[in-house]
C-alpha cells in the first residue's frame, strides 16, 4: 500500500497541468482556455477543418517569452488535435525555445510552461497568450544532463 501511495505522490509533485506543453520537440499543446481567449472558433480545429483561424508564434529572446496570436490558417500554423486538446506542430519554435533555456532533450519528454499572461498588441490590440519559456519544470531524465549524458 505505501508503495503505490509513494508513486501517487511522485507523480503529483513532477507532472504538470500547464496551460502550454512542449512535446517531443515537435509540437505545443495547450489548453482550449487559450483557444477561448484568443477567439478562435472550433471549426478551425484539426488539419482538415473548414474554418479559418490559425495561430502564429512568435519567440521574444531578449524577454524569453513565446507570443501566441490569431491569424488567419493560411498565414500561420494549422491547430489540430481536438478543440478540447488542441495542438500545433512547430519544430522549428521548440528548437528555438529548447536553444534559448540551454537545454537538449533526452527523447521524447515533455516541458511544461506554467507561467503565462494575456496582453494584447500596441499596434491593433490584438489578443495574445505570452508564455514564460524561462520557467519550465519537466519529470526527471527528460533533459540531457550536463556533459552530454541522460
Amino acid at each position: 500500500m505505501a508503495i503505490s501511495k509513494n508513486k501517487k505522490r511522485f507523480k503529483a509533485a513532477t507532472s504538470g497541468n500547464a496551460q502550454v506543453s512542449m512535446v517531443a520537440g515537435r509540437k505545443l499543446t495547450f489548453s482550449a482556455n487559450i483557444l477561448k481567449k484568443l477567439d478562435i472558433s472550433k471549426d478551425s480545429i484539426g488539419k482538415d477543418s473548414i474554418g479559418k483561424d490559425g495561430i502564429d508564434i512568435e519567440l521574444d529572446t531578449e524577454t524569453k517569452e513565446l507570443v501566441i496570436y490569431k491569424v488567419p490558417k493560411t498565414e500561420g500554423y494549422i491547430v489540430g488535435g481536438t478543440y478540447s486538446k488542441p495542438e500545433t506542430y512547430c519544430a522549428d519554435i521548440c528548437n528555438a525555445v529548447l536553444d534559448l533555456i540551454g537545454k537538449k532533450l533526452t527523447n521524447a519528454g515533455t516541458v511544461n510552461f506554467p507561467s503565462m499572461y494575456e496582453d494584447t498588441f500596441e499596434e491593433d490590440s490584438t489578443p495574445c497568450i505570452v508564455v514564460k519559456v524561462e520557467k519550465f519544470n519537466a519529470n526527471p531524465g527528460v533533459f540531457v544532463k550536463e556533459g552530454g549524458k541522460q
